[in-house]
């Protein structure tokens, strides 16, 4: 069951759609005309009929129940996709800024060969162009993630594309282009667009994710380098588990393994994707960085540890514990050029957050989540002397992802 919170005035909620697309006006909600468009989300927008909503005066939710999947004809799924379609360019327009001369909005499979020059060597260099995935699936059954299985995920779709939406436009603002994707209703996480997408040197690199429901987002991607020919399913590559920074003259490929999502072998698939990069001098001459994390609850290391600035303005929070080894974190420091007064030691509680899991926009500009458990970080970041735009983003952050995890890295400047 997918539930939308509403608040207590009046509006139309978009729901996905099925085979008969009817204006529907769901009471308790007004919504705010979007800024920068001439798109009015008072009037109704379409909920599917197939699809009962119930109302809760007393909770204010509208309750949407999926019924048992009838057998259908081809024509009558041909009709379910034409309206599908239909319903996400609609849920797109009403909740974000299409008229943006940045913004891609890609419906099919994103041509990594047409959006010209790609590629990045560090998380800190001017970000130019992303990919990035509406969370319309995000409420999905499919809990492969430490916090929502076990606090639980209690999804507010409405209050999800909103947070979204605005950090497509921060980015925007910022002079990043972005190709805004819809991945299919079964790729729950596809949201997270920077563990199945990365680019790498003059390149770009589609990951080799170890469940299913991610494997539908990598067949989403024309060009770029699949990792799945590097290594089966015994070596699963997520980006969530990569970090990049270069010393002027290596690659230097930061690679957590014994996650949630990635195993011994997945170094090894790496090594030998690098090694195949380096030989077509798409990278420069590199060097991996295996690093093993541990606990229960570590997702990939860009929860554990990343790093934003330059010089003396940079700093690494580092949930130590994440880490399994103390050799490793120094390794991590020396390759990061990050002594120990620029490392921010962050609590369990702080990592659980998000405080470690930070996007960089320019080396002097960084995103961080705005929650109770990131306030510490904000401001040790900030009295470091970088810019710090923090957005709302409780609903992605339920499953152990936020604004690192939601960029799909495509094009920095450095």
């Amino acid at each position: 069951m997918q539930r939308l919170k509403t608040t207590s005035e009046g509006s139309s909620i978009p729901t996905l759609g099925s085979t008969n697309l009817e204006p529907v006006t769901v009471p308790g909600r007004v919504a705010p005309k979007r800024l920068g468009s001439n798109v009015d989300r008072t009037t109704a927008a379409p909920v599917r009929q197939g699809f009962p909503a119930i109302i809760h005066p007393k909770s204010e939710t509208v309750d949407v129940l999926s019924p048992s999947a009838p057998k259908v004809d081809p024509n009558e799924e041909a009709i379910r996709l034409r309206d599908r379609a239909q319903f996400l360019r609609q849920l797109v327009e009403v909740y974000y800024p299409t008229n943006a001369p940045g913004l891609q909005v890609v419906e099919g499979k994103l041509d990594l060969r047409k959006l010209g020059k790609l590629g990045r060597v560090d998380e800190v260099g001017t970000l130019k162009r992303v990919a990035l995935a509406v969370p319309y699936a995000l409420g999905g059954e499919w809990f492969f993630s430490p916090l929502a299985k076990s606090k639980g995920f209690d999804f507010d779709l409405d209050k999800a594309l909103e947070q979204h939406a605005a950090y497509t436009r921060i980015l925007l603002e910022h002079g990043v282009k972005v190709s805004l994707m819809l991945q299919p209703e079964g790729a729950s996480e596809a949201v997270y667009a920077t563990d199945t997408l990365t680019a790498i040197g003059k390149t770009v690199l589609i990951g080799n994710p170890k469940h299913a429901a991610r494997r539908l987002e990598i067949d989403k991607f024309k060009g770029g380098v699949r990792l799945d020919q590097f290594g089966g399913p015994d070596a699963p590559i997520e980006f969530g588990d990569v970090l990049l920074a270069h010393d002027g003259r290596r690659q230097h490929v930061i690679q957590a393994y014994q996650s949630w999502r990635s195993t011994e072998a997945s170094v090894e698939a790496m090594r030998a994707a690098l090694k195949y990069l380096e030989s077509r001098h798409l990278i420069d001459p590199f060097e991996l960085h295996p690093v093993r994390l541990s606990g229960e609850d570590t997702l990939h290391i860009d929860y554990v540890t990343n790093y934003a600035g330059e010089g003396e303005q940079r700093r690494m929070p580092l949930y130590e514990p994440g880490i399994a080894d103390p050799a490793a974190i120094n390794e991590l420091m020396r390759t990061l050029g990050v002594s120990d007064k620029q490392v921010i030691p962050i609590s369990y509680a702080e990592m659980l957050a998000g405080a470690g899991n930070i996007e960089s926009i320019d080396p002097r500009t960084v995103s961080v989540i705005d929650n109770e458990g990131t306030q510490r970080v904000i401001g040790l970041l900030q009295a470091a002397g970088l810019e710090v735009i923090h957005p709302p983003f409780d609903q992605m952050s339920q499953k152990d992802g936020t604004v690192h995890c939601v960029t799909g890295q495509l094009l920095r400047q450095s």
